[in-house]
């Protein structure tokens, strides 16, 4: 790896290491550790830093805990797949869980458009992922 990118790397790691960890529910959308995201995912998954955690708590749920963060969604799947942020804790989902569960996220889509989320710039991203995952 090029010197360039293992610095890069390193610095990213470095500020994830130093973002402030909270657990209150009062402030919106603050960085938070994984452990912070339960009851919250929503919330923070429409924030630049919020939608991290909750992608970090997802990777490192296992079995019904992460199946319970990922049904928190249920609801906002839409607003999700337009949102800057949230779209790329869609993509955790689908990328983590498996095909069977995700098919309230599928249903969701089918309640507005198909070709809405398939040519908004974000949730095309999301589209992508529910075919290379759900698509045998």
């Amino acid at each position: 790896m090029p010197q360039h990118r293992q610095q890069r790397k390193q610095q990213k790691q470095q500020h994830l290491e130093e973002l402030p960890h909270t657990t209150n529910p009062d402030v919106m959308a603050p960085p938070c550790a994984p452990a912070d995201v339960p009851g919250r995912v929503w919330e923070l998954s429409r924030d630049a830093k919020g939608c991290r955690a909750v992608q970090l708590a997802l990777e490192a749920a296992r079995g019904e805990v992460r199946r319970a963060l990922v049904l928190e969604l249920r609801g906002h799947v839409w607003e999700a797949l337009l949102c800057p942020y949230a779209n790329f804790v869609l993509q955790k989902c689908v990328a983590t869980l498996e095909p069977e569960s995700l098919q309230f996220i599928i249903d969701e889509i089918l309640q507005e458009s198909i070709e809405k989320a398939a040519t908004n710039k974000f949730g095309c991203r999301v589209f992508q992922r529910l075919v290379e995952r759900c698509v045998d």
